[in-house]
């Protein structure tokens, strides 16, 4: 379990440099649009496996 804190950093670090490299390819709303489809995607997902258990 010691790995996990590293996994999350180089995630997290990772984010900045791809962001980077996709602001140029595509516009600012495009990505945000994206970000919150796939927010709502597993928040949903989430909450039809817990309705399930229930």
């Amino acid at each position: 379990m010691l790995f996990l804190p590293f996994m999350l950093f180089a995630m997290w670090s990772s984010c900045f440099a791809i962001g980077k490299m996709a602001i140029f390819s595509s516009t600012p709303l495009f990505f945000t649009a994206i970000r919150m489809l796939l927010a709502s995607t597993l928040i949903l997902g989430f909450m039809l496996l817990k309705k399930k258990s229930q």
